[in-house]
């Protein structure tokens, strides 16, 4: 197998392996843990979404910048201005478009929130009120939301690059 097409097949499974890793965050786990927070204490629930959350930050920006890198090299190893380069180029932008959405999006709507959640459970923080379970529950599947976004881009970039090795 030459480099190029061995870069191609890393690529394309590594994005779709990963797409399918934070979709069942968002579609197995995130469901799971709404039905145990209606049961459990707030401070269970948060250190559970946080746990939850700081999983997929350890392993998941990780695989996207790789299969990013390998579509990119994908691409430049095609011939100028064909539909390999386009494709694979599209392919590697919708993969490392997770990055900027965690940062831009995910982390001020998630991670900010369930700090202070968690500060004002912790009481580092003066606050009028207890964090209620709705709040929590109510994170929770804003995380799973965003979570749905997350591998839809990298699962669409997937599928791009699956795409363009089949018809380039």
């Amino acid at each position: 197998m030459s480099a190029p097409r061995l870069c191609t097949t890393l690529a394309c499974s590594i994005a779709l392996a990963t797409a399918g890793g934070i979709a069942s965050l968002s579609y197995s786990s995130v469901p799971l843990l709404v039905s145990l927070a209606k049961r459990a204490s707030v401070p269970d629930s948060l250190a559970d979404l946080r746990a939850l959350f700081s999983s997929g930050s350890h392993v998941f920006p990780q695989l996207a910048s790789l299969a990013a890198a390998l579509f990119a090299s994908s691409a430049y190893s095609s011939a100028a201005a064909s539909a390999a380069r386009t494709g694979y180029g599209l392919a590697a932008g919708l993969t490392a478009s997770i990055l900027p959405f965690t940062v831009a999006v995910m982390l001020p709507a998630v991670n900010a929130q369930l700090i202070e959640l968690d500060e004002r459970v912790n009481k580092k923080k003066d606050a009028a009120r207890e964090p209620s379970q709705d709040e929590v529950v109510t994170l929770l599947r804003k995380f799973g939301a965003y979570n749905a976004v997350r591998a839809a881009l990298i699962g669409a970039g997937g599928v791009v690059g699956v795409w363009t090795a089949v018809t380039a």
